[in-house]
């Protein structure tokens, strides 16, 4: 039984991983700029960590899958929360970079 929670949070945690790389591909190819690895680097990392983070936060659900149609359905809110983390994170945090620099300039007078 504890072997199969493991084997199943690893098989998550994989999955959660995969769609953070995913999902900086899927940004990369959305920008219409040359390929700036710094970038990607970071849409990388960062889809990653979202992605464990979520594998990891499923442990806990494991335990109760009674058969393999409530395994599958896990794994895809795994894949499907990791990647639209890992796509909304950047907007957001854009959104708020691009708010704070309008409210810090000052007005000629």
């Amino acid at each position: 039984m504890v072997t199969e929670i493991m084997v199943n949070a690893l098989i998550g945690l994989g999955l959660g991983g995969g769609a953070g790389a995913l999902a900086a591909v899927l940004g990369w190819f959305s920008v219409e700029q040359a390929f700036i690895a710094r970038k990607f680097v970071t849409g990388l990392v960062t889809g990653l960590i979202a992605g464990l983070m979520i594998g990891f936060a499923s442990v806990p659900v494991f335990a109760n899958v009674t058969d393999d149609i409530a395994l599958l359905v896990i794994y895809g809110e795994i894949f499907g929360s990791a990647v639209g983390v890992s796509l909304a994170a950047p907007k957001v945090s854009g959104a708020i970079t691009t708010r704070l620099a309008g409210t810090t300039e000052t007005k000629p007078q």
